[in-house]
């Protein structure tokens, strides 16, 4: 019986041991590491993209893309828009979220053209397929502030309404 308390009395002090050890790792720990900071930033990210409401009848897929120390989240949409009310649609939508219009850049050797916003955190990248089919797809990339650069085409045509 003796050896039996002994025992018991042990295993106690051990378990709470082993759980401050846990407990140490989940508080303090693991909050400063890498990965929990990259979990953060994209989560961020992903809840700032879906913030930005699309317009109806449109669906999306959500897609994180390391880059780099960073990460870029891609939101793909297929709209029954065509791709002009859905660019109208965003030039009013991203201010509502404290972005602010800065311009258009061309992806060189093609004809895809992206708006770009920018905002006190974040900024964006919005770019629609011209299609001949009943629904269109379009692309928006979000990342954190000064992580993509962009050129901004110098011959840029405002958007009406929209001051760059």
């Amino acid at each position: 019986m003796s050896g039996q308390n002994t025992q018991s009395r042990t295993v106690l002090p051990m378990m709470l041991v082993v759980f401050g050890i846990v407990l140490i790792w989940w508080l303090w720990i693991w909050p400063h590491t890498s990965m929990s900071k990259a979990h953060r930033r994209e989560a961020e990210l992903k809840g700032k993209l879906r913030s930005i409401t699309p317009p109806p009848g449109t669906s999306i897929d959500i897609y994180i893309i390391p880059f780099g120390d960073d990460v870029l989240v891609n939101g793909s949409y297929v709209s029954d828009l065509d791709c002009e009310p859905i660019k109208k649609y965003y030039t009013q939508e991203f201010p509502k979220h404290g972005f602010a219009y800065k311009g258009i850049t061309k992806s060189s050797g093609t004809e895809i053209s992206s708006m770009l916003f920018a905002g006190p955190e974040y900024d964006a990248s919005f770019y629609c397929l011209e299609s001949n089919t009943p629904r269109h797809a379009y692309n928006i990339t979000l990342s954190r502030k000064n992580v993509l650069t962009f050129n901004i085409d110098p011959q840029t045509v405002p958007i009406p309404g929209v001051r760059p």
